[in-house]
């Protein structure tokens, strides 16, 4: 249940129609019409400022040589506040605490509602089976179909890992003739697996052929095929630098 709060306990604040209305208007005028409004809404319960100079200077705040300015703004009878009934108020302030006026009384009368029917404030218990429920016989299950089993089984079948399986020999050399490894580079890279487990380092290997890739890699590191080739410019510059060296 929430909590029930006064209707002088908070202000509503409307920034934007708040600061809008007031655009222009020096920080003296602002701040006072703010401490009017406060004043007007907590203190006052919204019944109306008096109509009284000094008393409403004392509530804005307001210096002796500002206040004329201010209060002509402030206590305009038009925008801000307006007299009515000898005293001042402000419309929509007014019709804000009206509204929570009638919120807290309708909270009031229903808390007190509740107090009637739970005076010991005890929780409600908390409602029991029906033992006549519990010994209701459980629907029968649909007849089986084999179109269900098929349609169960199927993401099983997604969901199994295939196991590796070492290369023979024969797989090898025609993998190696693919990707254009030696032959007895082949026999090299199926005896040393062969030896070790299949394992890559301290794993299980999953893919014999991109094992075989790797491998093709290194072995053009060791002969010197993937270096990269001087380019054309870099071939005449040297020729240059030969010749020049010649002549001296």
């Amino acid at each position: 249940m929430s909590t029930t709060y006064k209707p002088t306990a908070h202000l509503p604040f409307y920034g934007n129609d708040f600061f809008q209305a007031l655009e222009g208007y020096s920080d003296g005028v602002v701040i006072g019409y703010l401490r009017a409004l406060w004043h007007y809404w907590h203190h006052c319960h919204c019944k109306g400022l008096p109509d009284d100079d000094e008393y409403l200077k004392r509530v804005c705040r307001s210096q002796d040589h500002n206040w004329a300015r201010t209060k002509g703004i402030i206590f305009d009878g038009e925008r801000f506040f307006r007299i009515q009934d000898g005293a001042w108020h402000q419309p929509r302030c007014l019709r804000e605490y009206q509204h929570t006026q009638r919120v807290y009384e309708a909270k009031v009368s229903a808390a007190a509602t509740a107090r009637k029917y739970n005076p010991d404030n005890k929780p409600k218990p908390k409602p029991v089976n029906n033992p006549r429920n519990d010994l209701q016989p459980e629907p029968e299950p649909e007849p089986y179909s084999e179109a269900e089993s098929e349609s169960e089984s199927e993401p099983r079948k997604s969901r199994t890992i295939r196991r590796f399986a070492p290369p023979s020999l024969k797989e090898v050399l025609l993998q190696g003739a693919k990707i254009g490894l030696p032959g007895d580079e082949c026999d090299k890279f199926h005896a040393y697996y062969e030896s070790n487990g299949w394992r890559v380092g301290r794993n299980p290997m999953k893919s014999w052929s991109a094992a075989m890739i790797h491998w093709r890699t290194n072995w053009l590191q060791r002969k010197g095929f993937d270096k990269p080739q001087p380019s054309l410019a870099d071939k005449l510059f040297d020729k240059s630098i030969r010749s020049a060296e010649r002549d001296l």
